[in-house]
């Protein structure tokens, strides 16, 4: 069975964690690093601050690098770009099945 996604999207890391703050966690986080304003790390930081109930994060990155971060505990699955979008869909579809699978 296929299933639509409901997709909000944030300009800039600080309108993430406004989105975070006002509308609640999503099923799926899919995190940039390179953000103005407050760079992905800063919301990770905000995420390990806040920890998720039910959430996956997933970060897209150039930087590999990225997963020694302090805050990359919080992170469920790391790509590193180019990234195709049709893999990020089946990724969330995974993603999903795996929090509905905690929920039950």
């Amino acid at each position: 069975s296929h299933k639509q996604f409901a997709v909000r999207v944030a300009a800039d890391g600080l309108e993430a964690v406004r989105a975070l703050e006002r509308d609640g966690q999503p099923d799926v986080l899919i995190l940039d690093i390179n953000m103005p304003n407050l760079s992905g790390l800063g919301v990770l930081d905000y995420i390990q601050e806040h920890p998720p109930k039910l959430m996956k994060v997933v970060v897209v990155t150039g930087n590999s690098m990225i997963e020694h971060h302090g805050s990359a505990a919080v992170v469920d699955l790391f790509l590193v770009k180019p990234i195709d979008v049709y893999e990020l869909v089946e990724m969330a579809k995974t993603l999903v099945a795996d929090l509905e699978r905690r929920a039950l």
